[in-house]
C-alpha cells in the first residue's frame, strides 16, 4: 500500500512540475525569423531572344551582349538581403521584454563599372565618441504594476516604467573595379576590416528612449509623465568625424477636474446641468545638443551647441456643451553658440460659445 501512495504522490509532483514549466514557456514570445534576398536586373540595349531560364530566374547570366549604340551604359544589378529576428518575454500582462535584432546588405552596379556597396545593422556603440562597438540587438522593457507597491499605493492608482535601446550601424562603400566579393549578410564585418579603404560614408547611433521612462496616475485625478531620452551620433566621411550629443527631459503633468451641478431653473420645471469640467495641463521640455568635429579623427572640437528650455500651460473649462474656454501660456528659451539666446513667450484666451436654433 505504501508503494502505491508512493507512486501516485510522484506521478502527482511530476504533473505538477510539467505543468508549471507549460506555464512559464507561455510567456516566452514566439521567434519569429525572416530573410529575404532581392535581386534586380536590368539590362538595356539588348538584341535576341531573352531565355525563358533568365526570365524564370533559374539562370543568372543572360548570355546577350548589349548592342553597340548603348556605349556604356549597358544596365545595372541591384542586390538587397536582409535578416530579421524578434523575441521576448512576458511576465505578465503589464511586465515584457521584447529583444530583435535586423541588418541588411544591398549591392548595385551600374553599366559604367560603379559598384556602390552599403550596409545596415543593429549595433551598440560604447567607449569614448562610440569609438568602440559590435552587432547587437535592440530592446525595449517595460514594467507595469508599480502601483501595488506597499508604499506607493495609498498614493497612486497606476504607475509603469519604461526603457528602451535603439542602436544602428550604416556603411557605405564605393568601387571603380571589378571582382569585389560579395558580402556576407552573416559576416558584415569581415568585409568591413578588408574594405577600409573604400569608405565612403559610416554612421553609428546609440538611442535610448527613453533612458527611463515614468508613468504615473494618482488618485487625487492628477497623471505625470517623465522621460529621459539620450541619444548619440557619430558621422565619419573622407575629411573627419561629426559627434552630435542630444540629451532631453520631458515632463508632462494633467489634472482633470469633473463635477457637475444640476439645479431647477425658477418658475420652470427645466433642470440646468452644468458640466463644470476643468482640465489643467503642464508640458516641460529641456534639452541639450552638443555638436563637435574632427578633421584629423582624433582630437574632437565643438562646433555648435544648442540649449533649449519649453513649457506649456494649457487650462480648459467646460461650463456646458455650448459654453467652453481655454488659456493657454507658453515660455520658450533658445541658446545657440552660433546666434546666442533668443526667448520667446505666447499668451492666449479663447471661448467658443454656440447658439442653437
Amino acid at each position: 500500500m505504501k508503494r502505491i501512495f508512493k507512486r501516485i504522490k510522484k506521478s502527482l509532483e511530476n504533473n505538477f512540475a510539467l505543468e508549471r514549466i507549460y506555464n512559464e514557456s507561455k510567456k516566452i514570445e514566439p521567434l519569429t525569423i525572416n530573410i529575404t534576398n532581392i535581386t534586380t536586373k536590368i539590362s538595356n540595349g539588348i538584341d535576341g531572344k531573352i531565355p525563358l531560364s533568365y526570365r524564370l530566374g533559374f539562370k543568372d547570366n543572360l548570355g546577350l551582349d548589349s548592342i553597340s549604340e548603348v556605349g556604356l551604359n549597358t544596365g545595372n544589378e541591384d542586390i538587397k538581403k536582409s535578416f530579421s529576428a524578434r523575441t521576448g518575454i512576458r511576465f505578465n500582462p503589464q511586465s515584457s521584454l521584447m529583444i530583435s535584432f535586423n541588418e541588411s546588405v544591398s549591392s548595385n552596379i551600374n553599366g559604367y563599372n560603379i559598384d556602390i556597396r552599403s550596409t545596415t545593422r543593429d549595433y551598440i556603440g560604447f567607449g569614448s565618441y562610440l569609438s568602440k562597438g559590435f552587432p547587437f540587438s535592440n530592446w525595449s522593457f517595460r514594467v507595469g504594476g508599480l502601483e501595488k507597491i506597499g508604499f506607493i499605493k495609498p498614493y497612486v492608482s497606476s504607475m509603469s516604467l519604461e526603457h528602451s535601446f535603439s542602436g544602428k550601424q550604416n556603411l557605405s562603400w564605393k568601387f571603380n573595379e571589378q571582382g569585389i566579393m560579395p558580402i556576407n549578410l552573416f559576416n558584415i564585418s569581415s568585409f568591413e576590416n578588408g574594405n577600409d579603404d573604400y569608405l565612403q560614408f559610416s554612421r553609428i547611433s546609440r538611442s535610448f528612449s527613453p533612458l527611463i521612462g515614468i508613468s504615473t496616475t494618482f488618485n487625487n485625478g492628477i497623471s505625470t509623465n517623465l522621460r529621459s531620452n539620450i541619444t548619440h551620433t557619430l558621422d565619419e566621411v573622407a575629411n573627419g568625424l561629426t559627434y552630435i550629443s542630444d540629451n532631453s527631459i520631458l515632463a508632462t503633468l494633467t489634472y482633470n477636474f469633473s463635477k457637475g451641478i444640476r439645479f431647477p431653473l425658477p418658475f420652470s420645471e427645466r433642470n440646468i446641468y452644468l458640466r463644470n469640467n476643468m482640465n489643467i495641463s503642464l508640458n516641460l521640455d529641456f534639452s541639450n545638443k552638443t555638436e563637435e568635429g574632427s578633421k584629423d579623427k582624433i582630437n574632437f572640437v565643438e562646433q555648435n551647441f544648442t540649449n533649449t528650455q519649453k513649457s506649456v500651460l494649457r487650462i480648459t473649462y467646460t461650463l456646458t456643451d455650448d459654453i467652453t474656454g481655454s488659456l493657454f501660456y507658453e515660455y520658450r528659451q533658445t541658446d545657440t553658440r552660433l546666434t546666442g539666446r533668443r526667448i520667446d513667450r505666447d499668451f492666449g484666451i479663447n471661448l467658443n460659445v454656440a447658439i442653437r436654433g
